[in-house]
């Protein structure tokens, strides 16, 4: 079937840049094509030239051909600083909607060499990063990614190039990530009520403190007991015992209220899409559930959502990085 010769072109292009999690430079996908400033180098030599020979000028010749054995060194220069790059992500990116999502790249030198003025930008991004990097060593770089829409997306192609050490030429190269950007919703703002069905567990829970001694007076007597073997010393009522032991009676120790001993640990909440059937839009339900599970971290929370396996109530860094993924893989 015939096909236009560009789209010919472009097959081959990206048949040559197919996606991969890492990057290997080579000679074989390093360009180099001279900058504006070399086109402007390789004009003066060919007038250096042409005067050299129309007026037999030995020292123009020197001159001429110093110059260009110079540019030519810098050529093979200029490829040298991006051959022997080992590109990779070191994790997922992911963010919120509408941010801008940082992405950790790890360069790693391979040919045991300094590669110079290494320049890093995503083709959508205007933010360019420059760096070196030292001979046998890992460097880490962060670029930063627009995420405008919620859901797994590829990450732009990535354009790698360098100068060094003129500036005469332009060495780059691209690399197509295959590690996907994972968007999530954006929470809800200000953060909507719990359902109806849930407690919220405090924000801050904190030790109840011990009650002082000028407070026992107006302690009631619910709150105090008969002294048990192995009380501590702290729930010891002095005032409140010092009277019993002159009525004839036993040392009274402070009895923590039911309310005040569950407050230490938040009971797990799981959290189901159907709480958030007063919502239409399916964007608006997403939002409010991340609103709920941001409030909820680092308490225990799960998470429940159509299609997809329930998250069981569970506490840490790891456990929110997969609730809030799964929001970003809601259809």
């Amino acid at each position: 079937m015939w096909r236009h010769p560009w789209d010919n072109l472009e097959h081959w292009w990206l048949s040559r840049h197919a996606p991969q999690r890492t990057l290997q430079l080579r000679q074989r996908n390093v360009y180099t094509l001279p900058t504006p400033a070399g086109l402007m180098f390789t004009a003066l030599l060919l007038v250096l030239l042409v005067a050299s020979v129309n007026y037999q000028l030995s020292l123009g010749y020197g001159l001429t051909f110093l110059l260009m054995g110079s540019g030519l060194v810098s050529m093979l220069m200029t490829e040298r600083q991006l051959a022997g790059l080992h590109l990779s992500i070191q994790q997922a990116p992911a963010g919120y909607r509408g941010s801008q999502v940082a992405v950790l790249m790890a360069l790693r030198e391979t040919a045991g060499r300094m590669h110079r003025s290494v320049g890093l930008r995503f083709e959508t991004q205007a933010q360019e990063i420059w760096v070196d990097v030292p001979p046998n060593a890992t460097l880490s770089v962060t670029l930063h990614v627009h995420a405008p829409r919620r859901g797994l997306h590829a990450l732009p192609t990535l354009r790698i190039e360098s100068r060094y050490p003129y500036g005469l030429l332009r060495a780059w190269s691209i690399w197509r990530p295959a590690t996907p950007i994972i968007v999530w919703p954006n929470p809800e703002q200000p953060t909507p009520a719990w359902p109806q069905r849930i407690t919220p567990p405090s924000a801050h829970p904190t030790r109840p403190k011990p009650v002082d001694d000028a407070r026992e007076q107006d302690m009631d007597i619910d709150d105090l007991r008969p002294y048990r073997h192995g009380d501590a010393v702290r729930k010891l009522a002095w005032k409140a015992t010092a009277r019993s032991l002159a009525q004839g009676g036993l040392p009274l120790s402070r009895e923590t209220p039911p309310s005040a001993q569950s407050s230490h640990h938040a009971q797990p909440v799981l959290f189901d899409w159907a709480d958030t059937a007063d919502l239409h839009d399916p964007e608006a339900r997403l939002q409010r559930l991340c609103a709920w599970i941001e409030h909820a971290h680092p308490s225990a929370y799960g998470l429940t959502l159509p299609g997809q396996p329930t998250l069981n109530p569970a506490e840490g860094a790891e456990h929110h990085r997969r609730c809030l993924d799964a929001l970003a893989r809601m259809p």
